[in-house]
């Protein structure tokens, strides 16, 4: 074979391997792209799932003013530790006080109030109608003022009767009405100084002039939990009040007051009982006007990871130290 063969030859197989290589880069930068391509055009990858919901409610027995059987159910969709407050307190039951006489012209929230509260009254009237505060057993009124002067057509106003006119004319300095009780009434400008002491007493009574009238009671001192209510301490347990409460193995009182049931309770489940019966005391004196209140009030919190309780429960705690371990809650007095 000719030396001029042998080099075409080689050429040729150089051009094929050349051409061979620019294919097999071809490929591999199309795959690239498209592999590129492919993995710009992906979308992201969502992660679904159910959070943690951590609820729980007094499950409980109430009749003829007894409460029994107290106990607290998970309500949450996970295991949860449970622990209780239980604050008993005296309720305000004043209701609105009966109007006597036309009860179209007077109405008044309640029949009670703390020295130095605002005692808004709503009257309706028309002419020369004015609105008062008596003093039973006096004549003349400590506060008045004009509810629709020389109007023709009647006018509904709401009054701070305690922020009125003096009955000598002026507005008082001391605008706070004594403890005592105290007769509202509506009249017309031909009536003053009506003997109060009659008013709400004396059945029938009515004088000219007076369109309506009622009583309200104004008292020393605001509700305030600890401390004095209307002249009477807080309930007190075993005197206002009898609690037998279910503690054994279960519950542990704490020194911040709470009760702290020791397992974790599962999803739908409840606590051993905690409280087996409470009710009012024979020995009991109520406050007028007021009922005894015993509020269960309950929180719950996961029980895993360990680490969740000690750091929301017992990181900001001066009192107790709490921990948890295989669903068991440890607390100790600080």
């Amino acid at each position: 074979m000719s030396e001029q063969i042998v080099n075409e030859n080689k050429r040729s197989r150089k051009k094929t391997i050349i051409m061979l290589v620019s294919i097999v880069l071809a490929v591999a930068v199309a795959v690239a792209g498209t592999l590129a391509y492919l993995f710009t055009q992906t979308d992201d990858v969502v992660n679904e799932f159910t959070p943690a919901e951590v609820t729980c409610k007094v499950d409980e027995t109430f009749e003829n003013n007894i409460k029994s059987d107290v106990s607290i159910k998970n309500t949450s969709n996970i295991d949860a530790f449970i622990r209780v407050a239980v604050v008993t307190n005296w309720i305000d039951t004043h209701v609105a006080p009966e109007i006597t006489g036309d009860t179209s012209m007077l109405s008044i929230e309640k029949d009670h109030f703390v020295y130095g509260e605002d005692i808004n009254v709503t009257v309706t009237g028309k002419g020369r109608n004015w609105v008062g505060i008596y003093e039973p057993g006096k004549t003349g009124c400590i506060r008045w003022v004009y509810i629709a002067k020389d109007a023709t057509e009647n006018q509904t106003v709401t009054v701070n009767i305690r922020e009125q006119q003096t009955g000598g004319g002026s507005t008082d300095s001391n605008k706070d009405i004594p403890v005592g009780t105290y007769c509202i009434i509506v009249l017309n400008d031909d009536t003053d100084h009506p003997e109060a002491d009659k008013i709400g007493i004396v059945d029938g009574y009515t004088e000219a002039g007076i369109h309506a009238y009622t009583t309200i009671h104004v008292y020393n001192t605001e509700i305030t939990h600890g401390d004095e209510i209307y002249g009477k301490t807080e309930p007190i347990l075993d005197t206002d009040y009898t609690m037998d409460m279910n503690l054994g193995e279960d519950w542990t009182l704490a020194a911040d007051g709470y009760y702290y049931y020791k397992y974790k309770v599962a999803p739908g489940a409840s606590t051993s009982v905690l409280i087996n019966e409470c009710k009012i005391a024979p020995t009991a004196t109520v406050p007028e006007g007021y009922t005894l209140s015993v509020n269960i009030i309950p929180s719950a919190i996961q029980s895993s990871p360990d680490s969740v309780v000690t750091a929301t429960w017992g990181a900001a705690n001066s009192k107790v130290n709490i921990s948890a371990s295989d669903g068991v809650l440890t607390v100790t007095n600080k």
